[in-house]
């Protein structure tokens, strides 16, 4: 198996069986993992990409299940993501329901850092299937803390919280979402993508607080894009349902 080569490579040499017969490593091995640096293992498990098949690469994770911190985070960061972006797989859908179920935050971790850096659309809406047969509270945590990692709302952010944004999205993480786009209007004032995504938030909303009055109306205030009409509509709305919000918002 190309991992025990590699790992061989590495003068990693407490290997007891190979994984691919006996699905197993030895004491040894995860030992010598643990002592390596971060640069050794992003070498060790970024060489394995394309290299392994999906039941390995799943046999590799049942292996560092309680091992290093650094092994576990390498392992997710340079090998697991890299490989789910190639394309969907029920095989890395079953890995990822495992990692997500053993070290959340460290998924979590590894794809909000991939949302804020990747340029490439389409790779990141093959991960957001892989989070879509996730916990509806892993979700929300993705969401949420993806909305606190970004310091102000970018274009190529967008599509990213759209695809993101579900039913199982709670309200305070879409409350959250609106406050940092009526902070950037200014930049969205005619631009479609930011309307549809302001208007999937409002229409995801069950409860509707008073707190967004002042922030939506900031943003219908200026904002110009195709979607304004339907998103006053949508708000009108609210006022046959809550008597509290105020007639000024429109």
């Amino acid at each position: 198996m190309q991992f025990i080569r590699i790992l061989q490579s590495r003068r990693i040499q407490s290997v007891a069986i190979p994984i691919s017969i006996e699905k197993t490593v030895s004491k040894g091995l995860l030992e010598d993992l643990a002592k390596l640096d971060q640069v050794s293992l992003k070498t060790i498990f970024s060489g394995l990409i394309g290299g392994i098949s999906m039941e390995e690469l799943q046999t590799v994770w049942d292996c560092f299940t309680g091992s290093c911190h650094e092994a576990l985070e390498s392992y997710i960061r340079y090998l697991l993501i890299p490989t789910a972006k190639q394309e969907f797989a029920f095989e890395v859908n079953n890995v990822f329901l495992a990692v997500c179920q053993s070290a959340p935050a460290l998924l979590k971790a590894a794809l909000i850092e991939e949302f804020v850096t990747s340029e490439n659309s389409e790779k990141i809406n093959i991960l957001i299937q892989y989070i879509a047969a996730l916990s509806n509270d892993f979700q929300n945590d993705v969401v949420r803390a993806f909305l606190l990692s970004i310091s102000q709302l970018q274009p190529k952010y967008i599509p990213t919280i759209q695809a993101l944004l579900s039913s199982k999205v709670e309200d305070d993480v879409l409350n959250k979402l609106i406050e940092i786009m009526a902070s950037a209007v200014a930049d969205f004032t005619s631009d479609n993508a930011y309307g549809k995504l302001l208007f999937k938030a409002i229409n995801l909303l069950e409860r509707h607080s008073n707190s967004l009055e002042q922030p939506i109306k900031r943003i219908l205030g200026s904002h110009k894009s195709i979607w304004k009409i339907k998103i006053e509509k949508l708000v009108g709305c609210w006022f046959n349902q809550n008597d509290t919000l105020t007639q000024s918002f429109m």
